[in-house]
């Protein structure tokens, strides 16, 4: 993950919005703004995992919201992540096809 004016973004997401640009990214943004976003706890609890494997599911995948701050010497890094229910539905069928 990246770092980016006090957000976090995921890898995929900064690859993929050189390849898709700008415009084509605020045309995927809008319906997934309406969407439910769902909680890394909600998540866990749903599909009967940790933590700790839905955020590694989800850290890197491109829609999800990353927020956070960077760690510091005396404060630990935080991040939130918010999953709309399209990317749950879409990583959800990935990982059965797997």
């Amino acid at each position: 993950m990246e770092f980016r004016n006090g957000l976090y973004v995921g890898k995929k997401l900064a690859q993929n919005r050189h390849r898709l640009g700008w415009h084509r990214m605020s045309e995927i943004a809008t319906p997934i703004a309406l969407e439910r976003h769902y909680t890394v706890r909600e998540i866990a609890k749903m599909w009967a995992v940790s933590e700790n494997t839905v955020r590694r599911t989800f850290a890197n995948e491109v829609g999800v919201l990353i927020f956070g701050s960077e760690e510091s010497r005396y404060k630990r890094k935080r991040v939130i992540l918010r999953v709309p229910e399209s990317v749950l539905i879409r990583v959800h069928q990935q990982q059965r096809a797997a």
